[in-house]
C-alpha cells in the first residue's frame, strides 16, 4: 500500500475557493525541498577535499544548475506576487520584500548566458568560445553572492506561502 501523501489529499479536498491558496503553499513545500537539494547536490562538490583534476568543472557544473534555479525561480516567484495581488492577498510585509530585494533580482536576471533550465544540456553543442565564456563567467560567481541570492528569494518564497496560508478561509 502506498503511503498517503497529507499534502495532496489537503489539495484535492480542499473548498474550491482555498484551492488555489492550498496549491501555493503545497508547491511552494515542493520547491523549497528541490531548493534544498540542489543546495546539498552543490555542497558536496564545493565543499569536497578532492584530489580530481575535474573537480574545479564539477563546481561549475553546480553553479550552473544553482545559478539557472536561482533564474527559474526568480521568474516564477513574480508570477506568484502578481497572483497574490490580483487576488487581492499580497500583504505589506510582502510587497516591501519584493521591492526591497530588488537589487538581488536584477542581478540574478542578469546571470549571462544562463539558460532558464537546471541543466545546460546544450553546452556541448555550442560553439567553444561561447562555452568558454559561460563556464569563466559561472566560475567567476562568489559562492557567498549566490548563497544570499538563494536565501533571499527562499525567505521570499517563504513570505509568500505565508500569504497564502492567510487566504485560507476568507
Amino acid at each position: 500500500m502506498e503511503p498517503k501523501n497529507i499534502q495532496l489529499q489537503w489539495l484535492k479536498e480542499a473548498d474550491p475557493g482555498d484551492q488555489q491558496f492550498v496549491s501555493m503553499v503545497v508547491g511552494w513545500q515542493t520547491v523549497a525541498e528541490t531548493l534544498n537539494a540542489t543546495v546539498n547536490r552543490f555542497n558536496a562538490k564545493f565543499l569536497q577535499e578532492s584530489d580530481d583534476k575535474h573537480h574545479e568543472m564539477k563546481v561549475i557544473a553546480a553553479k550552473q544548475a544553482l545559478m539557472a534555479s536561482l533564474k527559474e525561480l526568480r521568474l516564477a516567484l513574480e508570477k506568484w506576487l502578481a497572483k497574490l495581488r490580483q487576488e487581492g492577498v499580497l500583504s505589506d510585509k510582502s510587497d516591501t520584500m519584493w521591492k526591497t530585494l530588488q537589487p538581488i533580482l536584477q542581478k540574478i536576471n542578469a546571470f549571462r548566458d544562463i539558460r532558464n533550465c537546471a541543466f545546460h544540456f546544450g553546452d556541448f553543442i555550442d560553439p567553444p568560445a561561447d562555452m568558454i565564456a559561460l563556464y569563466e563567467d559561472v566560475q567567476s560567481h562568489d559562492i557567498e553572492e549566490l548563497n544570499t541570492m538563494l536565501r533571499a528569494l527562499y525567505d521570499l518564497g517563504f513570505q509568500f506561502r505565508a500569504d497564502a496560508m492567510a487566504a485560507l478561509g476568507k
